[in-house]
């Protein structure tokens, strides 16, 4: 692989004697960098990622982040080097017609023929790593609205590389280019090649040899690989039990969560306490972070831990302006509905929705806590991570390791990558509690409490006392699902 590597730079040094003013050349320079961009970053992830998962550890928040806008890069970055090698492609065999020895033909080929090398070498250095670890390939399969991705990329992309048309395009490209190396070897000119030309073509003959004379061994790691495109993505015959496995679990879990879910029997003890809700609002500010209990519904009884939802604080359009975002394409779309008082973001089984703060507090007991000394840029680009995550649907699966569906606890995961939340194996992937988050609320965590209210009454003194006190004294009774 390293003298592909090497010999692809030789021959992007002799075209540039003939392409120095011309706008291919550019193009093939920042492709050439930003595929050299993406591999490095690729494989520097995989690293880091798979010594988390061969010792069994959840994907980190930043981890988490960094692994979505790879898959972006990689998806824009195959999306415009196959463009371009499908153009390049059709304008050789324009030319080959008219005139299939000229030097126009090779350059046209040989431009050709490197876009799809390009395309071989992001498979075989980077995508064939994720491709073969079954949690990372299935990440990068699965869509996410907040990054414009979508599923089945990884899948689409490797089954590319190892289509016929592919194999059949190289092929082709391969012998006609050394064909015409043989006949520039025994003549000065051929078919209107200069000297200019001629030497770059000249210049170019080793590498074409090499290739040609690797080919049988591409070739054959093709065939070998040929039943892979078959398997790869949910393809894959694990991927599609785990799959039809989720989809069960999500099913069952959503009808209870439609049906016995939804029961209860009165209100909360803060519904319509509007001194109360007129104190918060003098308190809150963007990105704090809510954690309630509701004692009279099913869910609060078996939800394990003390608290059983979480949400987040937008912000008033004020404070959205003052952050600079207020016109943000993210958060724009939402003016009106900040402007009615709906500045809470939360995640609830009908979808993630912003709610007022009204209507959030039909609940028993609450707290708010924050990360202090966050300038205005953190807050403003931890929002904008959040309201990217409006519209999503609920993930009844729970795994906080996937974002293209997301649990309450997740949005402020999300939020605050960097901050290092418990997370635990449930149904045998990883997820997270609003009690696991409360933990970053107790001494030496991330967050201070400002808010703290137990049985509708609220709590003034020694916060974090009382907050130990429920996260760490109370234990669900799964058999008291009714009062």
């Amino acid at each position: 692989m390293k003298w592909f590597i090497l010999s692809a730079l030789l021959v992007l040094t002799f075209s540039l004697n003939l392409w120095a003013n011309g706008p291919q050349i550019q193009q093939w320079q920042e492709d050439v960098a930003d595929s050299l961009r993406y591999r490095e970053m690729a494989l520097a992830f995989f690293m880091e990622a798979s010594e988390n998962l061969k010792a069994d550890k959840p994907l980190s928040g930043t981890q988490m982040a960094d692994l979505y806008k790879l898959n972006y890069v990689r998806q824009e970055l195959f999306k415009k080097i196959k463009k371009t090698a499908d153009a390049s492609y059709l304008n050789f065999k324009k030319e080959a017609k008219r005139d299939s020895h000229g030097a126009k033909t090779y350059l046209l080929g040989l431009e050709s023929f490197l876009y799809y090398l390009l395309i071989d070498d992001n498979v075989l250095l980077a995508d064939m790593l994720f491709q073969k670890q079954k949690d990372l390939r299935r990440l990068l399969n699965e869509d996410n609205q907040s990054y414009s991705i979508v599923s089945n990329g990884l899948r689409e992309e490797v089954e590319h590389y190892f289509s016929f048309k592919m194999m059949a395009r190289k092929s082709k490209l391969n012998n006609t280019l050394r064909n015409l190396l043989k006949k520039v070897e025994v003549a000065a000119n051929v078919s209107g090649i200069d000297l200019e030309e001629r030497d770059l073509v000249l210049a170019s003959y080793q590498y074409q040899y090499k290739y040609q004379h690797s080919y049988g061994k591409r070739f054959s790691l093709n065939t070998k690989h040929i039943w892979a495109k078959y398997f790869s993505g949910q393809k894959n015959v694990r991927d599609f039990f785990r799959y039809v496995a989720d989809k069960f679990v999500f099913n069952v879990v959503y009808a209870f969560g439609r049906s016995i879910g939804q029961i209860q029997w009165r209100k909360g003890k803060l519904f319509d306490r509007k001194d109360y809700e007129t104190k918060m609002l003098g308190r809150l500010k963007p990105m704090d972070v809510f954690f309630d209990k509701s004692r009279y519904k099913v869910t609060g009884r078996i939800i394990p831990g003390f608290w059983n939802h979480n949400a987040v604080w937008v912000g008033t359009e004020a404070e959205l302006k003052a952050l600079g975002i207020w016109e943000h394409p993210l958060v724009k779309p939402h003016q009106e509905k900040i402007r009615q008082g709906r500045s809470i973001l939360e995640a609830l089984g009908m979808g993630t929705v912003l709610n007022t703060l009204a209507h959030f507090m039909n609940v028993d007991d609450l707290a708010i806590a924050r990360k202090e000394n966050m300038t205005d840029a953190e807050i403003a680009q931890k929002l904008l991570l959040v309201f990217a995550q409006y519209g999503k649907k609920y993930d009844f699966n729970f795994n906080t390791n996937s974002e293209s569906d997301i649990i309450c606890s997740e949005v402020v995961l999300i939020g605050y990558p960097e901050v290092p939340f418990k997370q635990s194996k449930l149904l045998g992937k990883w997820s997270t509690t609003p009690s696991d988050l409360g933990l970053q609320t107790l001494p030496g965590g991330t967050f201070v409490l400002h808010t703290l209210y137990n049985e509708g009454k609220e709590i003034e003194t020694h916060l974090e006392w009382h907050m130990e006190k429920l996260i760490r004294d109370k234990k669900t009774d799964v058999n008291a699902v009714f009062p």
